[in-house]
């Protein structure tokens, strides 16, 4: 159980929580000298909807409602879809989302939300369902959502303004991998593929690279999980010249080893937030 009691003011804190209907991650990040951090992950049931479970894991873990300096909200579903930035208008970004994902009659209604990617002049949409949408904004004062691939594309857009052509940024988590390949000015293919073991994710990436035409000098960036990554690289490097490890923020080495076993865009997401 996560206690108020754990830190100390924490309006100095930076919240960030990424919710799937199986699991709630959390992290909460000094953002001072200390850079001190607090994890857990709670595992949901599955046996009553999601906003009751959702709730009773909030409800249950009482540092959640404490008064941070900011909290960041990731929502994670594959339902995404990445737009050109100029479909401005959210009445045609929607319509083009349905396009590719159209509604499921029999899901719970649903909100889309719209992620704006300034640095690559994109916008990425996802769908959140409406009752949790609605707890969310009441619960944390209406902080912003954002998808996971929409955090790693401003990160790495962000960290690499002048790029090649071709560099590609392979997140692996716990059941799923996250791939963006980036061009010259805009993303060649930003997508997430459901794995069940690492060489799932070895298979996707390089077929990914096939289907682009990639050379075989254009590099690999891995982040996310240690034990999968280590399992991937000796494959990726029988066919890629350069599979690098992606490179960790500095800053949040100093939060010690909790921040080496958070997702990946969860250790970025504080750093996002300070540059908004």
């Amino acid at each position: 159980m996560l206690e108020k009691g754990l830190i100390e003011q924490p309006h100095m804190w930076h919240l960030v929580m990424e919710v799937t209907p199986t699991v709630l991650r959390v992290a909460v990040y000094s953002l001072f000298d200390d850079h001190g951090m607090v994890t857990d992950t709670i595992r949901l049931s599955g046996e009553t909807p999601l906003l009751q479970q959702f709730e009773e894991a909030v409800y249950e873990n009482p540092l959640l409602l404490c008064d941070f300096a900011g909290t960041t909200i990731i929502w994670d579903t594959p339902r995404f879809q990445l737009l050109p930035g100029f479909v401005a208008d959210d009445e045609t970004a929607r319509l083009a989302f349905r396009a590719a994902m159209p509604e499921q009659p029999e899901e719970a209604p649903t909100t889309l939300i719209f992620n704006e990617l300034p640095e690559i002049a994109c916008r990425l949409a996802f769908e959140i369902p409406d009752d949790l949408l609605g707890f969310l904004r009441r619960t944390f004062n209406n902080s912003p959502i954002s998808h996971p691939a929409g955090i790693l594309t401003r990160y790495f857009s962000n960290k690499y303004p002048t790029r090649s052509y071709g560099k590609s940024i392979a997140n692996l988590r716990e059941g799923r991998l996250d791939l963006l390949t980036l061009g010259d000015t805009a993303p060649l293919m930003l997508t997430s593929y459901e794995i069940k073991e690492p060489m799932d994710a070895a298979y996707y990436i390089l077929a990914a690279r096939k289907l682009l035409n990639l050379k075989e000098s254009d590099e690999i960036m891995i982040a996310g999980d240690r034990e999968m990554r280590s399992a991937v690289a000796p494959v990726l490097r029988r066919y890629v010249q350069f599979v690098l490890p992606a490179i960790f923020p500095p800053t949040m080495f100093r939060a010690g080893r909790d921040s080496m076993t958070i997702p990946f865009e969860m250790a970025v997401a504080p750093i996002l937030s300070q540059t908004n």
